[in-house]
């Protein structure tokens, strides 16, 4: 019997884990070498709220990897704080309020020569 109770009580803590449902939006890299961005994206969530952001580029566009920066804090000649590298970033706003997350896609076009393209993402924040 309490063999019994055990697995009733380990399968009840199973289904009641957790599960991300953070929202997902798809955010369209630029194309460094034709010079051409992404068109901006614009997003709201509440404070707390996780949110995914996935990099998506047609095969036709140039890439060597994908850099997410906050370009509101840091130093923004350097382009702001990274907050991640490759095709996605989770993250959320602790903080009512607007914000900016830049996707950066860049390729090396011989020696110490980058070409980059930038795709802005436009959060606003709000409160529960």
């Amino acid at each position: 019997m309490n063999r019994i109770a055990l697995i009733l009580a380990s399968t009840a803590i199973l289904l009641m884990a957790p599960v991300s449902n953070a929202a997902i939006y798809d955010v369209v890299a630029g194309d460094p070498i034709n010079l051409t961005y992404g068109p901006p994206v614009f997003i709201t969530v509440a404070v707390g709220e996780s949110f995914t952001l996935n990099a998506v580029a047609p095969p036709t566009t140039a890439r060597s990897g994908f850099t997410w920066r906050d370009p509101d804090i840091g130093i923004a000649r350097f382009g702001g704080v990274i907050l991640g590298y490759g095709q996605t970033l989770t993250t959320s706003k602790s903080v009512a309020g607007t914000s900016r997350i830049t996707l950066t896609n860049s390729v090396n076009t011989g020696g110490r020569f980058y070409r980059t393209a930038i795709t802005m993402v436009y959060i606003t924040t709000v409160a529960p």
